[in-house]
């Protein structure tokens, strides 16, 4: 998150708001403010794998704000790598999703600092903010 710049951020989490508010927390804590969470209220977990793309584009919508500058995305089970790139275009900002965040950093604190094109605006990043 530092990385991009990002100071504002809207949350989206794939289960309860209870998981919203716990993301919530967790960033504030770490000194971003966090105006806007949506859940996508999915019940059980195994249920995550039939999540639409209008289901994800909406939550997104729900924190895609002026006054935010960057999407998050928690809950690793809902995987929308390989749609950042598209989200980023229609909302106008990063996208960031626990899954590239992690491969990335992990990529990053091993030396390796080739941009992934095709995954949105944090895999082009060489460089790590700590």
């Amino acid at each position: 998150m530092r990385t991009i710049g990002a100071k504002r951020i809207g949350i989206l989490a794939p289960m309860s708001a209870r998981n919203s508010q716990s993301a919530k927390d967790y960033y504030q804590a770490a000194g971003f403010e966090v105006p806007y969470t949506a859940a996508l209220d999915i019940k059980k977990s195994e249920d995550i794998i039939n999540v639409t793309l209008e289901q994800i584009q909406a939550g997104f919508a729900k924190i895609n704000h002026d006054d935010v500058d960057t999407l998050l995305h928690v809950g690793g089970a809902l995987g929308i790598v390989a749609m950042i790139e598209e989200l980023e275009a229609r909302f106008g900002k990063p996208v960031i999703s626990v899954n590239a965040a992690t491969y990335w950093y992990a990529l990053r604190r091993h030396g390796v600092r080739d941009p992934l094109p095709g995954f949105g605006q944090l895999l082009q990043r060489a460089d790590l903010a700590e």
